[in-house]
């Protein structure tokens, strides 16, 4: 038992190195970093809720370098936003499959801090299902919540199967008790719409008092 213990616990360490490899430290708010996940050599998407700046957003990067990115556009209802950097050489994560995802797999997330660098906190997928309507008026699909403990400086982050592969986002903006992870689908649905237009409309009913 003891060996069946350290072989997991030497897989999970690995596993949180690989993926830290294309993980950045964002710097996007006063006093607390969030984390990005690279989705092209030159592009970062991370937490909409960890950016509170239109310009001086700071990286650093897996290597240690720093660089300004510039923002390219968020989106509140889901939870995302995507930066452009000048610096190259980064590494994306490879996706895990929507259909293999299951209730009771275990998920690893990884950020990174300008401080401590690689960051992570272990847990489990504790629901999947399909398209849910977030309170900001976007839409997951599919739905995935963790039970994992996240600090604030994991927002942005990348859950990760025990292979390494990106299960989603880490997003602690689209609820108050529970962490969500916004998968691929999600994120290259949105992206695109934030590379070319910037933003994502939402449809939305309201009423006006005077």
């Amino acid at each position: 038992m003891a060996t069946e213990l350290v072989n997991l616990s030497n897989e999970l360490a690995a596993v949180a190195e690989r993926a830290s490899a294309s993980i950045v430290a964002v710097h996007g708010r006063r006093g607390i970093s969030s984390s990005g996940i690279v989705r092209r050599d030159n592009l970062i998407v991370t937490s909409s809720e960890g950016i509170r700046v239109e310009e001086g957003v700071h990286l650093v990067l897996p290597d240690g370098r720093s660089s300004v990115a510039r923002l390219r556009g968020r989106d509140s209802g889901t939870d995302l936003a995507v930066l452009e950097t000048d610096a190259g050489g980064l590494r994306p994560l490879e996706h895990a499959g929507v259909g293999a995802l299951k209730v009771g797999q275990l998920a690893l997330a990884v950020g990174r801090t300008s401080n401590t660098g690689p960051i992570a906190s272990f847990g489990i997928i504790s629901g999947v299902s399909g398209e849910w309507k977030t309170w900001r008026g976007g839409t997951l699909d599919p739905f995935v919540r963790l039970d994992i403990s996240v600090y604030p400086t994991l927002s942005g982050g990348a859950a990760v199967d025990a292979a390494g592969n990106l299960i989603g986002l880490v997003s602690t903006g689209l609820s108050r008790s529970s962490v969500f992870a916004v998968t691929g689908a999600t994120i290259n649905r949105i992206a695109e719409k934030l590379i070319e237009h910037g933003y994502v409309s939402h449809g939305f009913l309201g009423v006006a008092l005077q």
